[in-house]
């Protein structure tokens, strides 16, 4: 390389990096893809938990389809109305986090593995309600939002989510 201008080198050195780059990230994708394909499908889970027996406990509503709500290589979700609530159920193969919540309870509820989380708060923006639990089983992370449901039904709906997973 001698010969070659200062400025060759570099973008030379970057092409190269570049190429590696793209080797990598190629890689990752099909990681990605088999993390995928090993995923549960939460609209199955979510149909078999049942939530409106739930979320719902003792009272008489409406319920929706089980909808595809998002599904990426490693992120798939679905949802379900159950009254006046909507339930979300996430399934990832990495931990997320979420933003913008005044929380006003954090607690490890029992019966969903260690580092389970329940979360209830206000949003931020909205100040409407805020309840989600979090928790890990069989190499997957959880979700579960039930904006506006008790706190112990969606304890309830969590820990029947839990038990039917691998």
């Amino acid at each position: 390389m001698g010969d070659l201008s200062r400025r060759t080198r570099v973008v030379s050195a970057l092409t190269l990096a570049s190429g590696s780059i793209a080797v990598i990230g190629s890689g990752a994708l099909a990681v990605s893809a088999a993390a995928a394909a090993a995923l549960p499908n939460p609209c199955s889970v979510l149909a078999a938990a049942r939530a409106q027996n739930t979320i719902a406990r003792g009272h008489h509503v409406n319920v929706g389809e089980v909808k595809v709500s998002t599904s990426t290589p490693t992120y798939r979700a679905c949802s379900q109305v159950v009254g006046s609530i909507t339930v979300y159920l996430g399934i990832s193969s990495f931990l997320g986090g979420s933003g913008g919540v005044a929380v006003t309870s954090l607690t490890h509820p029992t019966g969903l593995g260690a580092g389970a989380e329940l979360t209830i708060g206000k949003a931020m923006g909205s100040g409407g309600p805020v309840d989600v639990i979090v928790f890990h089983r069989g190499g997957v992370y959880v979700t579960i939002n039930a904006n506006g449901a008790a706190p112990s039904n969606l304890t309830t709906l969590a820990r029947q989510v839990f038990r039917s997973l691998p």
